[in-house]
């Protein structure tokens, strides 16, 4: 498991998927985890 913030655990292999994809986008983890983040309570709120 990983920590990106104190309430924020993910296992090992969706870290390396993370990771990838920011290299991939040419971001920080941080914000790209964020942006996911973000993406996943609009999505929830707006029912999709």
């Amino acid at each position: 498991m990983r920590r990106f913030r104190p309430w924020i655990k993910i296992d090992s292999d969706i870290h390396k998927t993370i990771k990838a994809e920011a290299a991939i986008k040419e971001q920080d983890l941080e914000t790209l985890l964020s942006e996911l983040i973000t993406l996943g309570y609009k999505a929830k709120f707006n029912g999709i």
